[in-house]
């Protein structure tokens, strides 16, 4: 037994609780720097050389087992060596003998150095200690998880973004944190887990009490030093505020877009409603006459009934467009019914203008969009182009058609025959507030909402490298589907 003992380098203590006298082995004192003969062993040797801040805890230890509160003693704790140093003990003992009354009367046990694994544990403490400082003074909602999804760390601006502001989430489940957590975030998580980083521009976070949050988030694994992944990084932005300022401003836009087409609407009316009363009052004077045939008023009553369906698309049209829309969702959708909306708006303004607008589309196209938002980006690329061609000697607009060769996108062209667009005015036509209009006559923010729009579907509009006497040419592209 003796050279097994030493082979595991342990040292030995052999407490007799009836005399309260204590023999520690050779092993035992050269663990903290003591000649092996020195004499007068005692229980006070031990506990003079105990770090004063860890002799309370291992008496404490020592008593609660002998009390038979714990079925072994086990305490870490520092000791003066010899040298000065402290080194760190593991100190374990069991009861080895008892009396007749079942009394304990003898406590054995084993000292072993464990300083380096001490200091590399609490080094490695320190440093996630360190670590867990700096990711709670982050000015950024970050979160450090296990592979079990347990809080390791966060900071204080996570708290705020979710509405934790003073709760304690370390060790708990991400998923009893946020038990709305859908089930293709916890996919997500566990790609990540298994070393794939991902991230997402915009998504839309359903919180339990009904509300929404619009997050733009990243997900990356964390490696322990053996280049195991312990875990996930989480990072999230909270887009909320921006989203829903935007989608203001995307509805004001909207009945801008409406005002300055109030005036074409009246004349868009005003004109069936002239045919309409012009042949009402035709049946009615020939029938006053007596000269009214059941073949004269049926053809004219199908003339009023045109004009009252032509009035009938440009107010549902302009109903379509005002109205907020309920489903943002983008899915695939017909361009043709959207275009044949704004025909319908626009033809009899531009044509009172005096501009020629032709519409060039071949065939049935279905696109990946929302209704009200590409109407709303049509709308205002053709009131600009109004507006360009308004002092041309001849006023010209086209809107065409392309397919992509691949066919999973296509383009609508925008051009007019005003006098273009200069290459300084260019550089910013895209930018938030920016107009060449007169005060008053336009709030800047048609394009750089409708670029907005666009991107949200997965397009982009363009301007074209201006062509000599060309006017403007925009370009709106967007991804092709399938109903």
């Amino acid at each position: 037994m003796r050279f097994a003992l030493e082979g595991t380098q342990l040292g030995i203590w052999d407490w007799d609780l009836r005399r309260n006298t204590v023999h520690f082995d050779r092993r035992w004192l050269e663990m903290i720097g003591l000649d092996p003969s020195t004499p007068g062993h005692s229980l006070k040797m031990w506990e003079e050389r105990v770090h004063p801040d860890d002799l309370p805890k291992a008496m404490d230890d020592i008593k609660r087992y002998l009390d038979g509160q714990t079925p072994y003693y086990e305490n870490v704790h520092r000791m003066r060596h010899a040298d000065g140093r402290w080194v760190y003990i593991l100190d374990r003992g069991r009861i080895s003998e008892r009396d007749s009354s079942g009394k304990p009367t003898r406590f054995t046990g084993t000292h072993l150095d464990v300083t380096i694994t001490e200091e590399a544990k609490r080094l490695v403490e320190a440093r996630e200690s360190l670590f867990r400082t700096i990711v709670e003074a982050l000015p950024a909602s970050v979160a450090m998880l296990d592979r079990d999804m347990r809080y390791l760390a966060y900071s204080q601006a996570w708290l705020t973004q979710y509405g934790l502001q003073g709760q304690n989430i370390l060790g708990r489940s991400h998923y009893e944190v946020f038990p709305e957590v859908p089930e293709r975030w916890k996919q997500d998580h566990q790609m990540a887990l298994a070393g794939t980083a991902l991230k997402s521009e915009l998504d839309v976070f359903e919180r339990a009490d009904g509300t929404k949050q619009y997050l733009k988030w990243a997900i990356e694994p964390w490696r322990e030093p053996g280049g195991e992944i312990g875990g996930l990084l989480m990072m999230t932005e909270d887009l909320t505020a921006t989203i829903e300022t935007r989608e203001r401003l995307e509805s004001a836009s909207r009945l801008s877009a409406l005002g300055e087409m109030a005036g074409g609407i009246a004349h868009e009316i005003n004109n069936p409603l002239a045919v309409i009363t012009g042949f009402c009052e035709r049946v009615r004077d020939r029938i006053g006459k007596g000269l009214a045939t059941l073949e004269d008023i049926d053809r004219d009553m199908t003339r009023v009934l045109s004009g009252v369906e032509r009035i009938s698309k440009i107010v549902n049209s302009m109903r379509s467009l005002a109205r907020e829309p309920q489903n943002k969702e983008i899915r695939p959708m017909s361009l043709n019914r959207v275009l044949d909306e704004i025909r319908d708006l626009c033809w009899e303004r531009f044509r009172s203008h005096g501009v020629a607008i032709e519409f060039q589309i071949d065939g049935e196209h279905i696109v990946l969009a929302e209704p009200t938002g590409l109407s709303q980006i049509l709308i205002n690329l053709l009131n600009n182009a109004q507006q360009a061609v308004s002092t041309a000697k001849e006023k010209r607009i086209s809107l065409q058609v392309l397919v992509s060769r691949g066919g999973d996108a296509l383009e609508i062209h925008v051009k007019d025959s005003g006098p273009g667009v200069s290459s300084k005015i260019a550089k910013r036509i895209f930018e938030p507030f920016f107009t060449t209009k007169e005060p008053g006559q336009g709030t800047g923010l048609g394009l750089s909402l409708s670029q907005a729009i666009a991107i949200r579907f997965g397009g982009q509009i363009r301007l074209l490298e201006p062509v000599p006497g060309g006017g403007a040419h925009f370009v709106l592209k967007l991804r092709t589907g399938k109903m």
